[in-house]
């Protein structure tokens, strides 16, 4: 563990039944390194090393980005894991969310979120073969991939990239990869 630091991310009321589970996001276009919790707490990552929460959201967030029009955005369900839903965390504090409809296969999940160049942000929809393609106007569109996507980042072109692996279900019921693995490019074109 040379050269690394740990920084205990804590709750201002964490009780026995409330623990912290911290999620870091890649960085964003801005240069942004936020995390989430399962609390719905949004927060950033400062220069300086030091954890600055921005948001409490009721839910369970997903993905966190700074948009192409410099807003904080998110995913996130309820805390049941139903009425899965993109937000927008304006600059003046207010928070305004749009509903994800269903994909092809049934009720999206989205997990990384991540904005690129071209104007959208892309959320991966796993396990579902699916990336969802977010405007700022909190408009949502699907694009079919050729199997689920388990990472998904902003390249150094600027342009979201993702990779793929394809699970089958054994007899006793648990997943493995059969091998099958992929490497894609999205883009609003």
């Amino acid at each position: 563990h040379l050269g690394a630091e740990a920084v205990a991310a804590s709750s201002p009321a964490v009780s026995d039944s409330c623990v912290p589970t911290p999620q870091l996001f890649p960085s964003d276009p801005a240069g942004h390194v936020w995390y989430a919790d399962a609390d719905g707490d949004i927060g950033q990552i400062t220069s300086a090393g030091t954890l600055q929460q921005v948001q409490e959201v009721a839910g369970v967030v997903d993905g966190v980005t700074t948009g192409p029009d410099g807003a904080v955005w998110f995913t996130f369900t309820d805390a049941q894991g139903h009425h899965p839903a993109v937000g927008r965390l304006a600059g003046d504090g207010s928070v305004t969310s749009y509903a994800m409809p269903n994909t092809p296969e049934g009720q999206p999940s989205p997990t990384i979120l991540v904005a690129a160049s071209d104007g959208f942000m892309y959320a991966a929809m796993y396990p579902q073969p699916e990336v969802a393609r977010i405007s700022t106007s909190g408009a949502v569109a699907y694009i079919h991939v050729p199997m689920p996507v388990g990472d998904l980042i902003r390249g150094p072109d600027c342009v979201a990239w993702f990779s793929g692996h394809q699970y089958n279900t054994t007899a006793a019921g648990s997943a493995v990869t059969n091998g099958t693995g992929i490497i894609g490019r999205l883009s609003a074109t």
